[in-house]
């Protein structure tokens, strides 16, 4: 039974956002009740308020994982991000630089388009997305989508580093999962360009599992290196 410290809105919310508490939305400003929580809990030492201060520490601290609805936001995002660089529509997401690999240049792309991310968002995913995507929260992403990691380094808060970025292989999976269904005897009769579309996207699905390997299950791996040398074969 948890105990009263007064604390009982704010930490509710917390571990279930938009949630009913009271019979109220719990559509308060995360880091505000972040703020609140901790401040509620500061004058309490005893085990169970070290437990609820870990629990603040697991929900405010910048991780979409606890987020479904803000994960399928980004892989949404991060789709039509790759799907951008070769399209023939004019879009802001096309300079965003999906797969450069130079952290300044792939930063410099983000920062110069903070405006068309938060359209995107807003445009696209919950308002809780939108919320939770705030500036400090858009800072931390950008640091991690314009760094360079280990792929198999997980350790502490690289595993967290990795499973954000990992979102870029997992966007570019569920084109080269549509691609693939895409094809047809008929489809590929005339022309190898399906075949040729779902195999490079493949390959980069391919590398991005490589390069962030710690936290990408190996059966995941094994599968993709099959459907590329499958696609491959039909080229």
């Amino acid at each position: 039974m948890r105990m009263q410290f007064g604390c009982d809105r704010q930490l509710n919310c917390l571990e279930r956002p938009w949630s009913m508490l009271y019979g109220k939305t719990c559509s308060q400003n995360n880091e505000q009740l972040c703020e609140e929580a901790a401040s509620c809990l500061a004058p309490y030492e005893c085990e169970q308020a070290t437990q609820y201060r870990n629990t603040i520490t697991k929900f405010c601290d910048f991780n979409i994982d606890y987020f479904p609805d803000v994960r399928q936001c980004l892989v949404e995002f991060l789709k039509d991000l790759y799907l951008s660089k070769s399209s023939t529509e004019e879009s802001c997401l096309r300079d965003f630089r999906f797969l450069q690999k130079n952290a300044e240049e792939k930063r410099a792309g983000y920062d110069a388009r903070k405006t068309c991310f938060y359209s995107y968002v807003e445009e696209n995913c919950s308002a809780f997305s939108l919320e939770y995507l705030c500036k400090e929260n858009y800072e931390k992403l950008v640091d991690v989508m314009s760094s360079q990691l280990n792929g198999n380094d997980c350790e502490g808060a690289n595993r967290k580093n990795h499973q954000l970025k990992a979102l870029e292989c997992f966007a570019m999976q569920e084109i080269t999962e549509s691609r693939v269904k895409e094809l047809t005897a008929f489809n590929t009769f005339f022309s190898s360009a399906p075949v040729e579309n779902a195999f490079k996207v493949c390959k980069d699905t391919q590398k991005c599992f490589a390069e962030n390997s710690c936290v990408i299950p190996s059966i995941l791996r094994y599968k993709f290196d099959k459907t590329c040398d499958d696609l491959q074969e039909r080229i």
